[in-house]
């Protein structure tokens, strides 16, 4: 949950940290690659935003979002449109 620095690698956690098999499912490869990254200095107006780091496709969610599941999947439906 907390912030890193300029050259910190942040820590990443898989989707299935987060959804159970059967939703993963329908998210196909997409659920494999992306990893989600969580961002105490995201300001408290944001959520969370996407971003490729490293050929890995990040939901950086911000850990006060009220409802984490509903952030990670908005932000997986951006790299789903990328």
């Amino acid at each position: 949950d907390s912030a890193w620095g300029v050259f910190d690698t942040p820590p990443q956690q898989p989707l299935t940290d987060f959804f159970k098999d059967t939703e993963l499912a329908v998210l196909g490869e997409l659920a494999n690659r992306v990893r989600v990254v969580m961002d105490r200095s995201l300001p408290s107006t944001l959520h969370g935003t996407s971003r490729v780091t490293n050929g890995v496709p990040l939901a950086i969610i911000n850990p006060r979002a009220p409802d984490k599941r509903y952030v990670i999947l908005h932000e997986l439906m951006h790299h789903q449109l990328d």
